[in-house]
This record gives structure tokens, sequence and C-alpha cells, in this order.
């Protein structure tokens, strides 16, 4: 993570903390922030839509942000990778929970 990344999620994390949010909208806000600020220059919302879609349930998609976030060389830690996988899942594919 740059040091522009890093002074984003800094500002959306304090900017939570004294918000009264739940811990889950705070997780869902800065896996958005991540998500935003390393991947939404490579592709849209569309990726996340269309019928061929790679990830088809909560464990691939880990592997699949997991693994991008590894080859863009974002630099997330384990944390950062469940906080995207919660906002896309969230956001976009609403995966039974296991």
């Amino acid at each position: 993570m740059n040091w522009r990344q890093t002074s984003a999620v800094m500002v959306a994390l304090a900017l939570g903390c004294g918000s009264g949010s739940s811990a889950a909208e705070t997780e869902t806000s800065r896996g958005r922030l991540l998500y935003e600020t390393g991947c939404i220059a490579c592709h849209t919302q569309q990726a996340h839509w269309r019928d061929k879609r790679v990830a088809a349930d909560l464990r691939s998609l880990v592997g699949e942000v997991r693994r991008w976030a590894g080859l863009t060389g974002l630099g997330w830690n384990e944390e950062e990778i469940q906080h995207v996988v919660l906002y896309l899942d969230q956001a976009f594919y609403r995966f039974p929970a296991r």
C-alpha cells in the first residue's frame, strides 16, 4: 500500500471511530475504501455483475481478492483482504453465509 492509500485508510478509520458506527459498518466502509483505492482503476463494478464471474461463493471471493491484491502489489494484510471481501459481498454478491 502506498502512502496515499495508507493516508486514505487512516482518514476513513478516524472518521468512522467517533460516529457510533457498528463494527461491521466500519469494516465495510474500510473495505470499500480499500477497494476504491486499489481496485477500481482496473475494472468497474460491472466485473461483479457479469454472468461469468470467477467468484462463486465466499471462499472463492476471498481467493480472488487475495490473488489480485498480490498480483497488483497492494500489500494488503489478511484483515484488509477480509474487509474488502465483506464490502464486495454486501455490495454486489450477497453469497449465503456458511
